[in-house]
């Protein structure tokens, strides 16, 4: 295969006590910056646990095919580990870059010439090559084209009343941001993110400068994720709105009085 991971361990042992699950294997991803950022700063041998822990999660996504929080997961990881200071403008310039790409048509070969490299896993590699579907502008099939159709019909169903929503609405269920927006309207959405934001700068005012930047991007990890995918469950929110502030503070403290 072209990656075998047996997690049976995960699985079996750790799933039994509740400390793992689907959601939190999928919402891991917004502890991959600070972990990074772990990598970068801590000294000594135990530097390399955060890159160890960064590697055994994208492992267990690629086995479980959880290609959202993966390549989300793989573009933070890359980010992080390559820009020395990080800053709104390089974000900017990556954003670019990859709009560069996509429009090059770039995008599409490497996923067609990654996609090959799969040939083991084989519900991966179809997921990669519905992807290069929907970048190429065709109609893609399978679990990306049915998803695809349902942020057709959210989009829909929050022009229908976009002001106060409809709370009795079925309409939704795969981007979580958009669903609230269908259910609860402009206002109820400003409500809810005024809260977000409001916890997001508690916490990252507490930190140093160097670490903010790290938390920012798991905190924008947080919000691209639920974009584009569901998020039932407390795990995600657990993730980032306590073990990434947590971990942070713990590096900080620590990096601090070394």
């Amino acid at each position: 295969m072209f990656l075998h991971f047996d997690y049976t361990f995960f699985t079996v042992i750790m799933a039994r006590y509740g400390l793992i699950n689907y959601h939190i294997i999928q919402g891991v991803c917004v502890l991959i910056p600070i972990l990074t950022y772990a990598f970068k700063n801590i000294k000594g041998k135990v530097r390399f646990l955060p890159l160890l822990l960064i590697l055994l999660i994208f492992a267990i996504q690629i086995e479980g095919t959880v290609t959202t929080s993966l390549v989300l997961g793989l573009v933070m990881f890359f980010f992080c580990l390559f820009s020395k200071r990080i800053n709104f403008k390089w974000i900017i310039a990556a954003l670019l870059i990859v709009a560069f790409l996509f429009q090059t048509g770039l995008i599409s070969d490497m996923l067609g010439y990654s996609s090959n490299m799969l040939a083991d896993n084989q519900d991966l590699q179809q997921r990669v090559l519905e992807l290069k579907d929907v970048i190429d502008g065709n109609e893609a099939e399978g679990d990306l084209g049915s998803r695809v159709d349902k942020y057709n019909l959210t989009i829909d169903a929050i022009f229908d009343n976009p002001i106060f929503g409809n709370s009795k609405s079925n309409i939704g269920g795969h981007a979580y941001f958009l669903d609230m927006l269908v259910y609860y309207g402009i206002w109820g959405m400003l409500l809810f993110v005024s809260f977000i934001i409001t916890f997001y700068f508690y916490c990252k005012n507490s930190m140093s400068i160097s670490i903010r930047p790290y938390y920012t991007l798991g905190f924008l990890s947080f919000v691209i994720f639920g974009s584009f995918k569901n998020m039932a469950g407390i795990d995600y929110w657990m993730l980032t709105f306590c073990i990434l502030p947590l971990l942070c503070e713990v590096l900080d403290s620590r990096l601090n009085n070394a």
